[in-house]
């Protein structure tokens, strides 16, 4: 039985302008390596979780993370907003499991998915978790 890991082909989140100079930024993973290069509070690190919150939601247990530090969720994001842009903040990253196209866009003033596609087609949003786990072939979510 074999495991399937997501290959991220694209990423793009809207409303980080406080960050960076736009206020949409897509990055294309699929064509060739890319390197995030910059100065200490520009935002590299803050891409990176962008994939991992998109994926997961983030969490704040001490359950899942013992240490508080290391734990965040949407609230780590609202910080990196600005107040106006809250509501139409997101961020979307699409990506491929066995040959499945996912597409997955989560917000920012919640942690719930805004939107969830396979191969192209809309599907609930609350059965994201249920295809991560059946295409990938993994025992659980978490």
């Amino acid at each position: 039985m074999a495991i399937y890991l997501p290959q991220i082909n694209s990423m793009e989140v809207k409303g980080f302008s406080k960050l960076f100079n736009k206020d949409t930024i897509i990055i294309d993973f699929s064509k060739s390596l890319k390197i995030i290069l910059g100065g200490n509070g520009l935002g590299k690190t803050t891409l990176l979780q962008c994939i991992v919150y998109a994926l997961t939601g983030g969490t704040n247990s001490p359950d899942i993370e013992a240490i508080r530090s290391y734990r965040w969720d949407n609230t780590f994001f609202i910080r990196r907003v600005d107040e106006h842009d809250l509501s139409t903040a997101y961020i979307k990253i699409d990506f491929d499991i066995d040959n499945v196209a996912f597409s997955v866009t989560r917000g920012i003033s919640t942690n719930r998915i805004l939107k969830f596609s396979l191969n192209n087609e809309s599907q609930p949003n609350n059965t994201f978790e249920d295809k991560i786990v059946e295409i990938g072939n993994y025992d659980n979510y978490y």
